[in-house]
């Protein structure tokens, strides 16, 4: 019997944040972790559902560079959704998905991190409203 964590599939950003281990926030680049069962995991998770509702998925044609990234992160809130291991989403690996929230944003690219490095494909989604559902939420926690 193998004791190796099979690779997880996921139809949409809605469903693989339901699995998240636990949830990292950036703010002007200081982190704070919450781990899944937390208050705080929960309030990110319902207030990031609420805004996707009515989402359209767009196609992957944004790419990441790992050291711009880490440069990015040091400004603004990002979230950070991590998992216990390698899945897949619109058939790209992932071990976490990252987002930039702006406040009046009404789509947003979630960069995976894959092999320790936010490197590749993105995946673009496009909102009916702005951000500032989750923002106003984040900028309180």
């Amino acid at each position: 019997m193998s004791n190796k964590k099979q690779t997880k599939e996921y139809d949409g950003l809605e469903n693989a944040v339901l699995d998240a281990t636990s949830i990292k926030l950036y703010k002007e680049g200081k982190c704070n972790e919450y781990p899944k069962g937390s208050i705080k995991y929960q309030t990110i998770v319902d207030k990031f559902l609420e805004m996707m509702s009515g989402h359209n998925k767009m196609p992957a044609f944004g790419v990441s560079l790992h050291e711009e990234t880490l440069k990015a992160m040091k400004k603004g809130i990002w979230v950070e959704f991590i998992f216990s291991g390698k899945n897949i989403i619109e058939e790209l690996p992932f071990e976490s998905l990252l987002m930039e929230v702006d406040f009046h944003s009404s789509g947003f690219n979630t960069i995976r991190k894959n092999d320790n490095l936010y490197n590749g494909r993105c995946v673009f989604t496009s909102l009916i409203r702005t951000m500032k559902i989750w923002y106003d939420t984040l900028i309180e926690l």
